[in-house]
């Protein structure tokens, strides 16, 4: 959280119409409330895929999973990769 305050305050205090900056910034809010590191519901069923979001939006890191066992490492890592995957050849398709 105190990072993603630090980014708006910068936002904030960038160049460019006030205006702007209030929509852009009200369009980010919007967008990064949704992200798992600000909002998450725990669920033991949708562990591994939490993890990954995690760990794709930045909040931990694959070395941060070193007291889970290596199958639920293995599982993540692989839910990572594809989802990077998936990422770049969307990028690739735009």
């Amino acid at each position: 959280m105190g990072r993603l305050v630090k980014e708006y305050a910068a936002m904030l205090n960038g160049e460019g119409k006030a205006s702007d900056k209030f929509w852009d910034l009200e369009e980010r809010i919007k967008k990064d409330k949704r992200r798992p590191g600000i909002f998450l519901t725990l669920d033991r069923a949708e562990m591994e895929y939490d993890l990954c979001s995690l760990i794709l939006d930045g909040v931990v890191t694959m070395d941060d999973l070193a007291p889970f066992s290596e199958e639920v490492r293995s599982r993540v890592d692989f839910l990572v990769q594809s989802a990077r995957r998936s990422a770049e050849e969307e990028d690739a398709s735009d």
